[in-house]
C-alpha cells in the first residue's frame, strides 16, 4: 500500500519525467531558462557561498535539475561540484551538459530527504526551487545542512507567491502547491532549527528576462526595490544563506 508521502514523492518524480525535455524551454521562463533571471539567481547564490572564481572546495546542489547551476559553477570557478536529484531523464540531460567537466562533477539520483552522503561532506550547499517540491520541506532543510561541515555555508533559493507570475504559476499547477506553504520567517525557522547561524534572507530579482533593450532599466529596478518598504516583498524569489554551526 501506497502512504500519502509515497504517492506524493511518486507524484513529483512523474512530473518531471514529463517534463524533462522541454524544462529548459517554457512560457514562463520567456524562452529559454538559460536567461538574464537565470544567471542573476546563481550569481546570488554563489555570494551567498562565499564562492569566487578562485574558489576550490566542494559545492552540492540538491535538486540539480537540468544542469544550468552544475554548468555555472564548473565553468566560473575550481570548485568540485555534486548534483543530487530524484528525476533519471533531468539528470540524463544534465550529465551532457557538463560532461567536459568530468572528475570535477558528480551527479547521483536521490531523495532530497534522505541524502545518501555523510554528515559533514562538503563545504557548501544549496537547492534552488527544490524545497517546495517536498513532502517535509524542514527535513530537506535538515539534510541540506547536515552535509556541510561546521562552518561551511548553506544557501536556500525558493520563489515567491507574492510575484503574480509565481502565484498564478503555483495556483495552476498542482506540484507547485506548497509554494505557498514557504516565507522567509519559515525559511529562517527551518534553518536555524537544522543548526544554520548567521541567517539572511533576502529579496532577490523583481523583473522579466526579456526584453534585451531594457536590462539596464531592469536592473536599476532590480537594485531599487529592496529598499522600498512594503514593495520589498514582492520579489521572484527569495535567498536564504547562513553558516553551519
Amino acid at each position: 500500500m501506497t502512504t500519502p508521502a509515497e504517492g506524493g514523492l511518486q507524484r513529483q518524480i512523474d512530473f518531471y519525467v514529463r517534463k524533462a525535455d522541454s524544462y529548459d524551454r517554457s512560457f514562463w521562463s520567456m524562452g529559454q531558462r538559460e536567461n538574464r533571471n537565470h544567471f542573476k539567481k546563481i550569481q546570488a547564490i554563489s555570494d551567498a557561498l562565499g564562492v569566487t572564481s578562485s574558489s576550490t572546495g566542494s559545492v552540492l546542489e540538491v535538486g540539480t535539475g537540468t544542469g544550468l547551476h552544475a554548468h555555472w559553477f564548473l565553468e566560473r570557478t575550481s570548485t568540485t561540484y555534486c548534483g543530487l536529484d530524484v528525476s533519471v531523464p533531468m539528470l540524463a540531460i544534465a550529465k551532457q551538459r557538463v560532461a567536459a567537466w568530468g572528475d570535477r562533477v558528480r551527479l547521483t539520483v536521490g531523495d532530497a530527504q534522505r541524502l545518501p552522503f555523510p554528515d559533514g561532506s562538503f563545504d557548501a550547499a544549496f537547492c534552488a526551487a527544490t524545497l517546495h517540491h517536498l513532502q517535509d520541506p524542514a527535513q530537506g532543510v535538515r539534510e541540506v545542512a547536515r552535509v556541510v561541515r561546521p562552518g561551511g555555508r548553506v544557501a536556500l533559493m525558493e520563489p515567491n507567491w507574492k510575484y503574480p507570475t509565481v502565484l498564478v504559476y503555483s495556483a495552476s499547477v498542482r506540484e507547485e502547491w506548497n509554494t505557498f506553504k514557504i516565507n522567509p520567517r519559515r525559511l529562517a525557522e527551518w534553518a536555524s532549527s537544522a543548526g544554520v547561524t548567521d541567517i539572511t534572507v533576502t529579496p532577490v530579482l523583481y523583473t522579466p528576462p526579456q526584453p534585451k533593450r531594457l536590462e539596464r532599466v531592469f536592473d536599476y529596478v532590480d537594485r531599487t526595490m529592496p529598499k522600498v518598504p512594503g514593495l520589498r516583498a514582492l520579489s521572484i524569489t527569495m535567498l536564504l544563506s547562513g553558516r553551519r554551526i
